[in-house]
Formats: structure tokens, C-alpha cells, sequence
């Protein structure tokens, strides 16, 4: 068993990506803009997503990613309110995540490693100043830093009660994004996590028998 463990987690850099010039989109919109990124897999709730906002008024859906399963995105794509914009570089997808009005971030637990990571997208998200609905990392969504909604991965009911929820309060919106950003500003950025990382080298290096440089 290791005698130190260290979490390093894969927060964004506000260094060295636009985050403080959201183009003024979101007035312009009259639909509430529910955005999933990553994987295009069955395992990331996007089934019960695009079920999720069938029937509901001024609600879309915006996906982007790697279409992993083709069947899947096919399936996707030909629902109404859906939309695929493709696997975008980095900065476009801040950029979009700036410009949605919620990230939505689901995760079969069934899968062991599902249980037990983090989303980068949560990071992006509070680094953006975004609301997120996601069924995991409650400790940090919930518990300690209110920035968005909690559902079950399968529980349709919860899922669309959360896109409702956040449709109809922008001040709740608002809430959860402003507590997201200064939890980001305050801790949950590379700039901290890089002070970790270069924490655990220096206590490595004597055990090593490295001399400093």
C-alpha cells in the first residue's frame, strides 16, 4: 500500500483558454440549450437524454464528440431537437459550453471505472460558469459546491425534472453557475493542481536519490 496518495484532478487552465469573452448568444436563443460532449457510447445516457426532452417546449439538444457508435449517433441525429456538431477542437468546445445553457454529463454506474472518476466536463463546466446535470461526483456537485442538479443515470422522471427545473429558473441557473466558477477560481483549476503535482516530484526526488535542479 503507498504511504502518500495525491488526487490530481483535470481541471481546465484559465490561462490558456478564452473563458472571459462568451459571445451574448444565449439572449438571442429562444430554445434552452442542453449540451452533451465526449464519447458517442451507450453507456453515457444519451438515450435517456434525447428521450428526456421529446415533447418538451424550447428545449435542444446540442451533441459533440467521436461518433464511437455509429448506430447510436445515426439513431441520434434523426430525432427532432437534436444536433451534432461533430468532434470540435478544444477551444470550440469551450466555446460552446459558454454559449449552452446547461451541460449534461451522465455515467453507467455499471461500469466499474464509471464509479470512481471524475468528469472533466464537471471542471469545464465550472470553469465556464455553467449549471450541470450529472449522476456523478455528488461530493463536489452537491455537498460542497451547489453547482448543479443530481439525477439517477436511469431515471428518466429525474433527468427531464432536472432540464425542466433549470428552464424554467434562471436564477437558479444563475446559482449554480456563479458557485461553479468561484469554486473553480478558488480551487478547482490546473494552476492549484499543478502546485500538487510539482509537490509530490520534489517528494519523490530524495527518495530517489535525485539531486535537486
Amino acid at each position: 500500500k503507498p504511504e502518500h496518495v495525491t488526487v490530481i484532478m483535470n481541471c481546465g487552465d484559465y490561462e490558456n483558454h478564452r473563458i472571459d469573452s462568451r459571445k451574448k448568444i444565449n439572449s438571442q436563443r429562444e430554445s434552452f440549450r442542453v449540451l452533451y460532449i465526449g464519447k458517442i457510447v451507450r453507456d453515457r445516457g444519451l438515450e435517456e437524454i434525447s428521450k428526456a426532452i421529446k415533447g418538451l417546449n424550447k428545449v435542444e439538444l446540442i451533441i459533440a464528440g467521436t461518433g464511437v457508435d455509429k448506430e447510436l449517433l445515426e439513431d441520434l441525429v434523426k430525432l427532432p431537437k437534436i444536433r451534432y456538431n461533430g468532434l470540435l477542437k478544444y477551444q470550440e468546445t469551450i466555446d460552446l459550453i459558454y454559449n449552452s445553457d446547461v451541460l449534461i454529463s451522465l455515467y453507467d454506474p455499471k461500469v466499474p471505472n464509471n464509479r470512481f472518476s471524475y468528469s472533466n466536463k464537471l471542471f469545464e463546466a465550472m470553469m465556464c460558469g455553467l449549471p450541470i446535470i450529472t449522476n456523478v461526483s455528488s461530493d463536489i456537485v452537491k455537498d460542497e459546491v451547489d453547482c448543479g442538479v443530481g439525477v439517477d443515470y436511469d431515471d428518466l422522471n429525474q433527468i427531464k425534472s432536472a432540464i425542466i427545473t433549470l428552464r424554467n429558473d434562471p436564477e437558479l441557473r444563475k446559482k449554480f453557475a456563479n458557485n461553479g466558477r468561484h469554486a473553480f477560481l478558488q480551487k478547482y483549476n490546473w494552476k492549484n493542481m499543478e502546485s500538487k503535482l510539482f509537490e509530490i516530484y520534489e517528494s519523490l526526488i530524495p527518495q530517489m536519490g535525485v539531486k535537486g535542479v
